[in-house]
């Protein structure tokens, strides 16, 4: 499956992991799945750091 992270999702996997869902962790680990970042998503993060 593909997968395209959502910008929220992307900052809680570097800074609380714990707030991710667990049915999103186990798609996350899935290594059968590829999972993207839209550039968009970079520059959301540089917002709101």
């Amino acid at each position: 499956m593909k997968l395209l992270l959502d910008t929220q999702v992307f900052i809680w996997m570097d800074d609380d992991y714990s707030q991710i869902p667990a049915s999103i962790i186990e798609e996350l680990e899935n290594k059968e799945n590829l999972i993207f970042l839209s550039l968009v998503s970079i520059w959301e993060a540089q917002i709101k750091i």
